[in-house]
């Protein structure tokens, strides 16, 4: 698996799971030093904050070959 066909599945999983009141958005985080980070947000409707996942992170944990361009 790849790491768009990673990011894909992960998305439409999570959407599965989660309540109608959330949607899942894929962004860019700007990080400390310039590092951008590829990132799923978890964002439930009325909320001013919400969950971030790093998609690099965890892919480079699933498939440990992974290596960041």
């Amino acid at each position: 698996m790849n790491y768009e066909e990673f990011c894909a599945a992960l998305q439409e999983e999570l959407f599965n799971m989660l309540d109608t009141g959330y949607s899942i958005h894929r962004e860019h985080v700007l990080k400390n030093n310039g590092v951008v980070l590829d990132s799923l947000a978890l964002l439930k409707a009325g909320k001013h904050c919400s969950p971030v996942i790093s998609l690099e992170m965890l892919y480079e944990q699933c498939f440990p070959a992974f290596k960041r361009a």
